[in-house]
């Protein structure tokens, strides 16, 4: 049977908002329903006789008339939730509410309010049993589990991998597609089948870690709370002891947390992974998903939701005559694929990297590699030879990534979606890569005014390149706007055949070409929601697979049109950092620089349309940059209505998503970067500045209110060393 529980938790400045989404979403009546948290509110309803004032107005009445418009019904026993401290009085703030159906099956039992399983907190721990009819059918969730890859067990894996390649009979030279798809399938079963006999096996938990910090000190002082408090005695001494043990695990094992985070730190040699550990984590279930239906709260349903919404079902119509502006090259011969091309390709893959459908990592592939090198290199060539790649391996497990600082988890725009191929596709993926990226620097066939996704190219080089255009116009005199940029849905918008065409174009190879049209077309993807992996499901031939490491080069040609045409407007300079780009318009004024980048944008979004592309205008930002303060006194509107649009008086062409303002002068870009970080990442400040040179980048990471007074402190000092001079 399905059952549907909504948690509640209404604080902090958001808590007005949270509740009226709850209260305008349309009630569950087809099914039993539960709604149970911690409402923060006070009303008659279910107020304690002596307990706080209750309010008969605003979101607590509003509250009380939903129970009774909808029949609800408040399970609560009467008993206080919340014990008041410091002279304040008990109350009801965390409320049990559940539909007709609930309450007409005698489905929600033993409600209890318990001090003794509150853990010192203020709220008590509220407990309740729900029983299922006895006419349902209950289906448990399916136990997942994987295996641990043991280094030291590496001979016993090669020896089970060895005897099981000789049954499978693999011939020295493949010359068709289903020899080539036989080979690919005998290696992966092989690779699985060795891991199963010789790796320990563990069950994939459900939920990870609620807190970084917990350790086992915290859980078995928890537990002997639990166990005290389900005793018939009770003594305040001891109940208070257990209590205070607990605070002190807590507060060692953050100190603890705190001094490993630090360490590495200061030991870190690697600027950029120093934020890694403060984003992109999430420590409970999938919560419900906003669909077209309403929310999906099963995973299966979750799944074909996160489909609908990162892999487009049509192709976008494209123009392929916008690629038209490549020079033509001719063709360049087709190499082999040596054994030493796939040992580097290897050598530089990580060990523990995420496995795809058939298990097998990085590490056993080294492993495999290492037994039988011949195969693998007369199959990659095979691949590429035959223009072929096998379906075993264009099958992908998508694993869905919570988006840093994002508010409603509920939208399927706030995760990303990561492909986790085969390890043995994803070598050969990466040797076309380095190919690619061969010929893109050595043949200059991408330009400079695009940065990432190629050698010796990164966000740092985009944002020093900037900064140096910025200075170089001020000495020009010239007054400077930036428009950021993203398109929207980059990755999984690409067009296939234009791709192709412009790989043709540039001179790749045939064999490479061919490969990369095999290597897209007939794709599955499975998704992975907590312990839940969907069934394979076919996708629609467009976009490229964010996980793949051929996706930030090839991404980066498809925009090579946009960048050609953009290149011949006057008194701009456009970047692009994959599906980033930016405007940057220089003049002797703001206005002219306004309708500078007004027309660049429409230029723009007309080439996108012929890629297939868009600009998501809600993520676009409006940046003036000046010289002096005194220059600062403009307040300009950029239209960003599309092409056919502009100028009109329509709604659509002067609404908030079209239009944007301005947002200040340079300092507030570098003050908006240390806004950025959280506040426990701040307590790392000092230890972020001994890592870098104090002299060029340290300003990125000061506290936003000493932002612009240590780099006033910088400008003076270099005065003074000119002034030396």
């Amino acid at each position: 049977m399905h059952l549907s529980i909504t948690n509640a938790y209404f604080h902090g400045s958001n808590a007005k908002d949270g509740l009226a989404i709850m209260l305008d979403t349309p009630v569950i009546s087809n099914l039993p329903a539960i709604y149970a948290g911690d409402f923060n509110l006070h009303h008659n309803l279910w107020a304690l006789p002596d307990g706080v004032t209750p309010s008969q107005t605003g979101p607590a009445d509003d509250l009380a008339t939903w129970i009774v418009t909808n029949d609800l019904t408040i399970m609560n026993s009467g008993a206080r939730t919340r014990r008041g401290r410091k002279g304040q009085k008990d109350s009801v703030i965390d409320l049990t509410i559940v539909n007709g159906k609930v309450w007409e099956n005698d489905m929600l039992l033993d409600w209890e309010s318990s001090e003794q399983l509150s853990l010192d907190s203020d709220h008590n721990g509220i407990s309740w049993t729900i029983k299922i009819p006895d006419s349902s059918d209950y289906t448990p969730a399916p136990k997942l589990f994987q295996y641990s890859i043991d280094a030291s067990r590496e001979e016993d894996w090669t020896k089970a991998f060895n005897a099981d390649m000789i049954s499978y009979d693999i011939p020295h030279n493949i010359t068709d597609v289903d020899t080539c798809q036989r080979v690919a399938v005998s290696i992966l079963e092989a690779m699985s089948k060795a891991t199963h006999a010789t790796m320990p096996k563990s069950r994939v938990g459900n939920v990870a870690r609620r807190c970084p910090w917990w350790d086992d000190a915290c859980s078995m002082a928890v537990h002997n709370i639990v166990s005290y408090s389900k005793l018939d005695v009770s003594d305040q001494d001891t109940w208070d002891a257990l209590k205070g043990e607990l605070r002190k695990c807590i507060r060692t094992a953050r100190r603890s947390h705190a001094d490993r985070v630090t360490a590495e730190v200061s030991q870190c040699t690697d600027l950029w992974k120093l934020r890694n550990w403060t984003s992109g984590k999430r420590y409970s279930k999938m919560p419900p998903i906003k669909s077209s239906n309403g929310f999906a709260t099963h995973p299966l349903t979750q799944s074909k939701v996160f489909i609908d919404s990162f892999f487009p079902t049509v192709r976008p119509e494209v123009d392929l005559t916008v690629a038209d502006c490549i020079p033509r090259r001719d063709p360049r011969e087709h190499h082999p694929i040596t054994e030493a091309e796939i040992t580097e390709a290897l050598s530089t893959s990580s060990n523990t990297s995420a496995p795809g459908a058939f298990g097998s990592n990085y590490r056993v592939l080294k492993w495999a590699f290492k037994a039988k090198p011949a195969m693998f290199v007369s199959f990659y060539n095979a691949c590429l030879d035959l223009g072929f790649h096998p379906s075993c391996l264009q099958n992908a497990v998508v694993s869905i990534i919570p988006k840093p600082r994002k508010t409603d988890m509920s939208n399927p725009s706030s995760y990303r979606p990561i492909s986790l191929l085969e390890t043995l596709s994803k070598c050969l993926e990466k040797i076309v890569t380095s190919r690619l990226l061969f010929d893109v620097g050595s043949l200059s066939l991408v330009p400079y005014s695009q940065f990432g996704s190629r050698d010796n190219s990164s966000c740092t080089d985009a944002g020093l390149a900037m900064v140096h255009d910025i200075h170089s116009f001020w000495q020009n005199s010239e007054k400077v706007t930036l428009l950021t940029l993203d398109i929207k849905g980059y990755f999984n918008n690409i067009n296939h055949s234009l791709l192709l065409y412009i790989l043709s174009r540039l001179g790749f190879s045939l064999s490479t070409v061919n490969w990369l049209r095999s290597f897209f077309s007939d794709r599955t993807v499975q998704i992975r929601i907590d312990s839940f992996l969907s069934d394979p499901s076919p996708i629609a031939s467009v976009g490229v697979p964010q996980g793949s490491p051929l996706s930030p080069i090839l991404s980066a040609l498809y925009s090579l049109p946009l960048l050609l045409h953009m290149e011949q407007t006057r008194n701009i300079e456009i970047k692009g950092y994959v599906d980033d780009f930016t405007i940057l318009a220089h003049s002797g004024s703001f206005e002219t620089n306004r309708d500078v980048i007004e027309s660049a944008v429409h230029t723009a979004s007309e080439i996108l349309r012929r890629l297939g592309l868009s600009f998501e205008i809600e993520k676009c930002d409006l940046i003036h940059f000046a010289a002096r303060p005194a220059d600062m006194h403009t307040s300009l509107r950029v239209d960003l209505s599309p092409p056919g649009t502009y100028g009109s008086n329509t709604p659509q062409a002067t609404s908030q998503s079209q239009s944007l303002q301005e947002t200040g002068a340079f300092d507030v870009l570098l003050a908006r970067q240390a806004e950025d970080y959280t506040p426990k990442t701040k307590r790392l400040d000092t230890l972020h500045r001994a890592v870098i040179d104090a002299s060029t980048l340290d300003y990125i990471y000061e506290q936003p209110q000493e932002a612009a007074t240590h780099q006033a402190r910088i400008r003076r000092r270099r005065r003074r060393i000119q002034n030396r001079k």
